[in-house]
C-alpha cells in the first residue's frame, strides 16, 4: 500500500513544491493578529481559490440563496465605496490615484471577475485604478460578509428590544423632562438622572468601526447595543453604579472585563480607600453622602502612555465609564424539523455612563437628547482612516516611490552583501526591514 506521509524529509518533494509568497505573507499577517484591512498582497487569485474560500464560509454557489446573498454583497461594498470616494473627494482626502467613482467596468462585473482584477489575474489588461478600486471593493466584501454571520450582529434588534423592556423596569421619565429609578427600596440612595437612552449601530456604521480599527473584529465590538445614562454629579453616577450590583438590577456576574476600558473614575483610588477605611459601612456612608470624595476620584490620562487599540476613541477629550455585561435575551431558532423554537443566549450591551459636565464635554446635545461626539466630525474622522488604510497596495507603493528603483537598490544592496560574505538569513532579514519601510514611508505620504 502506497502511504502518502512520511514522517522523513523528501527534499525532491521540497522541490517541486511552488511556494506562493503572498500566500506565505498572509498566513504570517493572519497569525500576528493583523486585519485583513491592511494586507497588501492579493488573498485569492484563481475563481478555484474564490470558490473554496466562499464554501469554507458556508456559502454554496448553486445555491439560490446563497447566490442572492453574494450578489446583494456586491451591490452593498459598492455603494459604501461609491459614497466613501465621494466623501473623501469633496474632502480632498481620496490619494490622486484614486478616481472618486467606481469604474463602469466593475459595476457590471460579478464577484469572481472583481477578484480576480483584484488579484492582476482577469482575463484583459485593466487600468492600475481600476485594478486599486477592486482591491478596496473586496476588503469591503470580506468585512460585510463577516458581519453578516456575526452573532452579535443577527441578533442585534433582539437584544435591543431586550435592553428597552430593561429600561422601562428601572427607569422612568417624569414631567419635568427628566428621569427617575424606579423600584425603590428603604435604601436606595437619592439619584439625580439627566437622562437614559438606548441606541444600536447601524450597519453603516459597523462596516466604519470594523473598517477603522486594525485589530478589531465583531466579536470583540460590544456596542451593537448599548444605553448611555447621564446623571447630574460624579456622586449620582457611583450611587448608580452599587445601586445596580447591590440590588441585582444587571446581572453583574456576566460582565466583559477590560472590554471596552473606561477613563472616567479612578476605580482604584476608590478601592484603595475602602482597604483603608475602619469599616466597609462608614466608608459607604462618607462615599455616598461627600461629594468631595468623589472629585478627588477623577480619572487622569497619563501622558506618553502607549495606545491601547482595544477602545480608540474619536476623541482624546472622550470620557464616559463603559460597562460592558451579557445579558440573557431570547431568540428564536429552527429545530431539526425545522420547526420555530425559543431558546436563550448572553448577548453584549454597553453601558454608557457620565455625568452633565463630562457629557456636554462628550457629546453633542440635541433637544433632550446627547447624541454621538460631533457625528459629522467623528464620521469624517472614520472615513479618513480607511481612506488611508485602503489605499496602501503594493501597487501603490512601487508607484510612489518607484518600482525599478526599488528593484535596483535592493539588487545592489544584496550583491555588495554577498561579495562581504554576509550570512544568506542576514541579508535576507535586512532586505525584510527595508521592505516594511518602504511601506511606512508610503503610509506617511
Amino acid at each position: 500500500m502506497k502511504n502518502n506521509v512520511s514522517s522523513e524529509h523528501d527534499e525532491s518533494v521540497e522541490q517541486k513544491t511552488q511556494w506562493d509568497a503572498d500566500t506565505v505573507e498572509l498566513v504570517a499577517w493572519l497569525l500576528r493578529g493583523k486585519s485583513l484591512v491592511d494586507f497588501a498582497g492579493p488573498a485569492v487569485k484563481t475563481p478555484e481559490n474564490l470558490m473554496g474560500l466562499l464554501k469554507r464560509n458556508g456559502y454554496e454557489i448553486k445555491n439560490a440563496a446563497d447566490k442572492e446573498e453574494l450578489d446583494i454583497m456586491i451591490n452593498e461594498a459598492i455603494a459604501f465605496c461609491e459614497r466613501l470616494f465621494k466623501n473623501l473627494a469633496s474632502r480632498n482626502c481620496l490619494t490622486k490615484d484614486l478616481p472618486p467613482k467606481v469604474h463602469e467596468d466593475l459595476l457590471m462585473m460579478s464577484m469572481k471577475e472583481i477578484f480576480q482584477v483584484a488579484a492582476g489575474t482577469y482575463s484583459e489588461e485593466m487600468h492600475p485604478s481600476v485594478v486599486k478600486q477592486a482591491c478596496v471593493i473586496v476588503k469591503v466584501i470580506l468585512i460585510i460578509s463577516y458581519l453578516n454571520r456575526a452573532p452579535n450582529y443577527i441578533y442585534q434588534e433582539h437584544a435591543f428590544r431586550e435592553l428597552n423592556k430593561w429600561k422601562r423596569e428601572n427607569f422612568s421619565s417624569t414631567k419635568h423632562g427628566g428621569w427617575a429609578l424606579t423600584r425603590l427600596t428603604d435604601s436606595t440612595p437619592e439619584i439625580y438622572l439627566k437622562q437614559v437612552s438606548t441606541d444600536k449601530k447601524s450597519k453603516e456604521s459597523l462596516i466604519r468601526k470594523l473598517m477603522t480599527k486594525d485589530d478589531v473584529t465583531a466579536s470583540k465590538i460590544t456596542d451593537f447595543v448599548r444605553t448611555r445614562i447621564v446623571v447630574k454629579t460624579p456622586l449620582d453616577l457611583i450611587r448608580l453604579l452599587y445601586v445596580f450590583v447591590k440590588e441585582n438590577r444587571v446581572p453583574w456576574n456576566l460582565t466583559i472585563t477590560e472590554e471596552p476600558k473606561q477613563e472616567l473614575i479612578d476605580f482604584k483610588t476608590l478601592k484603595d480607600l475602602m482597604e483603608n477605611a475602619n469599616t466597609a459601612e462608614k466608608f459607604c456612608n462618607e462615599l455616598l453622602g461627600n461629594p468631595t470624595i468623589v472629585n478627588g476620584l477623577k480619572y487622569e490620562k497619563k501622558k506618553n502612555k502607549p495606545k491601547d487599540k482595544t477602545n480608540e476613541h474619536s476623541s482624546e477629550k472622550f470620557k464616559c465609564i463603559s460597562w460592558a455585561i451579557e445579558f440573557s435575551i431570547i431568540i428564536e431558532t429552527k429545530d431539526a424539523d425545522g420547526n420555530w423554537i425559543k431558546t436563550r443566549m448572553n448577548y453584549p450591551i454597553e453601558f454608557q455612563f457620565a455625568d452633565e459636565e463630562t457629557a456636554r464635554k462628550n457629546w453633542r446635545k440635541d433637544s433632550d437628547i446627547w447624541d454621538e461626539v460631533n457625528h459629522e466630525e467623528y464620521r469624517n474622522k472614520q472615513k479618513d482612516k480607511i481612506g488611508a488604510r485602503l489605499s496602501i497596495t503594493t501597487k501603490e507603493i512601487k508607484a510612489i516611490i518607484g518600482e525599478d528603483a526599488i528593484e535596483k537598490d535592493i539588487k545592489q544592496f544584496m550583491e555588495s552583501a554577498e561579495r562581504l560574505d554576509m550570512p544568506k538569513n542576514r541579508i535576507a532579514e535586512l532586505i525584510r526591514q527595508t521592505r516594511n519601510r518602504i511601506v511606512e514611508i508610503s503610509k506617511s505620504r
